[in-house]
């Protein structure tokens, strides 16, 4: 299950991207699950970041990432 509903979101999520011209460079996919969030990112070419929520925090990785980007 896990398998085919995330190549249907990746699927969906590029469908999106390219009819309102976003180039895939631009996102950034973020997920607590390896293979249904990283590894499906991936096999689009999509950069991704898996979290872990027990040993991550979601609003801090975010956080420090703007911060690296101005």
């Amino acid at each position: 299950m896990v398998k085919s509903s995330s190549l249907l979101f990746f699927k969906h999520l590029e469908d999106k991207y390219n009819a309102i011209n976003i180039s895939k460079t631009n996102i950034l996919h973020i997920g607590d699950s390896f293979e249904a969030d990283v590894f499906r990112a991936k096999s689009y070419n999509i950069k991704s970041k898996h979290i872990d929520p027990k040993n991550e925090n979601l609003l801090q990785y975010l956080t420090e990432l703007l911060n690296k980007n101005k």
